[in-house]
């Protein structure tokens, strides 16, 4: 009966866990989200010395310095540019020529549906808002 209670507490705190992690990655963006990920060798190298006093290796400690520096190079890289309305409606005009530039869509055709591009945009973001991705 303790074994399974044990089990049931290890399963409880795994879902709770992965849960969490899952949570993570939607609020932060990819980048940040894969070298903390990453993370998770480094921190299961260090438990293992300390906690189950395992032994330094050359290769461990090679693989792990590897690994932090990598980490290090994707999460220190510089923010993305911020998008200004123009940007968002240029960009959402070349998706809608299908990738292929604003280019496609004549000129009339890219001015009269400016106010329905703005309103495309206005609810994207009051959506994304709404499920806590800024």
């Amino acid at each position: 009966a303790v074994d399974w209670l044990l089990l049931l507490g290890v399963a409880m705190t795994s879902f709770c866990g992965q849960l969490s992690l899952i949570r993570g990655f939607q609020l932060l963006d990819a980048g940040k989200a894969a070298g903390l990920n990453f993370s998770q060798v480094l921190w299961g190298y260090i438990f293992g010395i300390l906690l189950f006093h395992e032994h330094l290796t050359l290769f461990g400690v090679l693989g792990t310095c590897l690994i932090a520096v990598g980490m290090g190079c994707v999460t220190a890289r510089s923010k993305p540019k911020i998008q200004t309305e123009d940007n968002k409606s240029a960009t959402v005009r070349d998706l809608a020529a299908g990738g292929c530039g604003s280019v496609l869509l004549p000129l009339q055709q890219q001015q009269s549906g400016m106010r329905e591009t703005d309103s495309f945009i206005k609810r994207h973001l009051s959506f994304q808002r709404l499920l806590g991705r800024n």
